[in-house]
């Protein structure tokens, strides 16, 4: 059985609305509660979506308040229904998704981690309930054409992460500068695709960004006069191929993503005295993910799970002064899957993260601390991190990463006006995520 659910929160929420593809083995269809529903919706076209969330961080002892932690429930629900089976419409595709945020403790965890790569990667939904996909996708000429326009996020489509566990990797330049913000958030949006190959897109997409954010729920109109936003547009080409379901014995992924928005935004620089409004960031995506060894060479005789991948990817703006101040993101590492004969489907990983700010948020970090210590903000940070994804059933997987991270800083605190007077500490983290494939359980999908 296949299970290929998007992993919640490519930054946030998502551990789970990206989960990447995994394959698991599991009980006899007819041995589970709703496999009759399952085969009949099946036959007609809608398949459904039905997960839940544990997520849980810690900033052990690094930060500017160290030994705290976060906890929240994610819930998602929907379905894509194939238009054609249901009402006789040729390439016609319907696709709805919502989350609910059911328990959360903690709030407070960004402030208190501080960071660009342990505090920012928690989610942080005020709002319980979110409408996070409702689209209508129209596909053309043999399906290489889609066109899909309604509520969704630039996160669905561009900046994928490429590392073992979402929560080792997510991009704040993306989340933040270029204004896609979590997947948990959805907007207005369109965007055009034409597959040159199976594998070779080329797509080009336009949003409209929320100066409210994080405090929408999805069903905000976007065009509020009382609430400045702007516009999104993307390009971008990208070749996509999943090791388990490609022809190639060494497949390899990439992407290459501009993008530019007139989102609004004040100049964090306290050396600029004139604090007006400037929109317009610019900037661009790539990434890359090859796998380069097989235990069995690629043999089909006698095949094995056990691989080694490599990926890499660059966020960098175009602008010296931007929304949150981030002027490149940097994420690389190995990933070893099924190591163990008896556990084909369990994943390692190595992960590396380097987050570079600009001399402006460099200065508006340093001014923000007003503590007795002699210290200032440094441009870089990094972490270097170990994670692990282990499906303990067929539909319960077990994600989590400890990582340690050099020049702490205060970046979450600079960007909302808070003052510190902790110096940040360099220390270690965690995360984890514990994802129920509910759908899978029930029976709703194979």
């Amino acid at each position: 059985m296949k299970i290929n659910h998007s992993k919640l929160m490519q930054g946030l929420c998502c551990s789970v609305i990206t989960l990447g593809a995994i394959t698991a083995q599991a009980e006899t269809e007819s041995q589970k509660p709703l496999s009759d529903v399952g085969n009949w919706l099946e036959q007609h076209g809608i398949k459904p979506h039905l997960m839940s969330s544990y997520l849980y961080f810690d900033n052990f002892d690094m930060g500017i308040q160290k030994g705290k932690n976060e906890q929240l429930v994610i819930v998602m629900a929907g379905f894509d229904a194939d238009l054609q089976k249901l009402a006789s419409i040729k390439g016609g595709n319907f696709h709805f998704s919502y989350a609910w945020a059911p328990y959360h403790k903690n709030f407070n965890f960004g402030s208190q981690a501080g960071d660009i790569l342990v505090g920012n990667p928690p989610p942080y939904i005020p709002k319980v309930a979110h409408l996070t996909k409702l689209t209508y996708e129209q596909k053309l000429f043999d399906d290489r054409l889609s066109i899909e326009v309604g509520r969704s996020n630039p996160g669905f489509y561009y900046g994928k992460s490429l590392c073992n566990f979402e929560f080792s990797c997510v991009n704040p330049l993306l989340h933040k500068t270029a204004a896609f913000s979590p997947v948990i958030y959805s907007a207005w949006g369109g965007r055009v695709a034409y597959k040159l190959t199976p594998s070779l897109e080329f797509s080009a997409s336009g949003w409209r960004t929320f100066s409210d954010y994080p405090f929408t729920n999805g069903w905000d109109n976007g065009w509020n006069s009382k609430h400045p936003t702007g516009n999104l547009w993307l390009a971008g080409l990208s070749r996509t191929e999943e090791w388990r379901n490609s022809q190639s014995k060494y497949p390899l992924t990439w992407e290459l993503t501009f993008f530019h928005n007139t989102h609004r935004f004040v100049d964090a620089d306290p050396l600029v005295v004139d604090k007006k409004q400037l929109s317009g960031v610019t900037g661009m995506h790539a990434g890359i993910k090859k796998l380069f060894w097989r235990l069995d060479d690629g043999s089909e005789k006698q095949p094995s799970a056990t691989t080694l991948s490599a990926y890499a990817s660059l966020s960098k703006t175009f602008d010296d002064i931007n929304n949150g101040g981030l002027s490149s993101f940097v994420s690389a590492g190995v990933i070893l899957n099924g190591p163990f004969k008896s556990r084909p489907m369990d994943s390692y990983g190595l992960n590396f993260n380097w987050a570079k700010v600009s001399n402006g948020q460099q200065r508006a970090m340093t001014a923000s601390y007003v503590g007795n210590e002699n210290w200032y903000a440094r441009k870089n940070q990094y972490q270097l991190s170990v994670d692990a994804t282990i499906p303990v059933l067929p539909s319960l997987i077990v994600q989590g990463s400890v990582g340690r991270v050099w020049h702490a800083n205060n970046w979450m605190n600079a960007n909302t006006g808070q003052v510190i007077t902790e110096r940040p500490k360099d220390g270690y983290s965690a995360s984890l995520a514990i994802t129920l494939l509910l759908d899978n359980a029930l029976g709703l999908t194979k």
